[in-house]
């Protein structure tokens, strides 16, 4: 019997490299989305015309990184944004660890990544140099995690339908993702990250273990993490998924 797909739920990355090319073709999730993205895009429209106070609060940046922040997003919703597949934009620890750009095209489009700006992503998707978290409260859309759960969990199940789809997403975007209706279509796993005395990890060294562990899901094109090991960080079975342990 063959074994069955494996999916991953991973983050997006707040550090992103810049430049690209101009979008020439739309995604299925491009067009699926279309609607709540101009919803989305309308909005941030509204927010650059804001106080640079209100902004800094709004993108969870100031300085120079506001200054880039506002230059990026002002072309995106201009229409005159660079694009870069999401595995090259996006920058930061989980995805230097996971080292999207050694494995296959098949296996980023399995990378399925909530987005405050784009909603949902694959791994091979066109996005911009965007900065929006996902736990950020945009006007009038508010929380938009809670404005994103609705329309990007039924995409989520159509993905990941008949696979093993393994979360390895922080609270921030786990809140964005409807777990029972996602649950109706495939098998899901949790993976949890938690200190050596197990309360939850934070910080650089779970991120890069988070992106380790991706990688090795993809290698092994299995949901079993029981042989993960990595720098003294550990794998164990629980209910529901896995829990990877810092060393202590």
């Amino acid at each position: 019997m063959a074994s069955r797909a494996v999916f991953l739920l991973v983050p997006p990355s707040e550090a992103k490299a810049p430049g690209g090319v101009l979008r020439v073709k739309k995604t299925p999730l491009d067009r699926r989305l279309g609607e709540a993205r101009r919803m989305v895009t309308a909005a941030v429209t509204t927010a650059l015309n804001l106080p640079e106070l209100e902004q800094s609060r709004l993108f969870a940046v100031r300085g120079p990184l506001l200054a880039r922040c506002r230059e990026s997003m002002g072309e995106l919703v201009a229409g005159t944004g660079r694009y870069l597949p999401a595995w090259q934009r996006y920058d930061g620890v989980v995805w230097t660890h996971l080292e999207s750009g050694a494995v296959s095209e098949t296996q980023r489009s399995r990378l399925i990544i909530p987005s405050g700006f784009y909603g949902l992503s694959t791994g091979n998707d066109l996005i911009g140099d965007y900065r929006l978290k996902m736990s950020a409260n945009l006007p009038p859309l508010g929380n938009l995690a809670t404005w994103w759960r609705p329309r990007i969990s039924p995409e989520v199940a159509h993905l990941a339908a008949g696979a093993v789809l393994v979360d390895l997403l922080p609270n921030e975007h786990r809140s964005a993702i409807d777990d029972e209706m996602i649950g109706a279509t495939c098998d899901l796993v949790h993976v949890d990250f938690v200190s050596a005395a197990g309360s939850g990890a934070a910080g650089h060294a779970a991120k890069a273990v988070k992106g380790r562990v991706a990688r090795f899901l993809l290698d092994a094109e299995s949901a079993d993490l029981g042989a993960f090991r990595w720098a003294g960080w550990r794998a164990q079975r629980v209910s529901g998924g896995f829990v990877v342990r810092a060393p202590r």
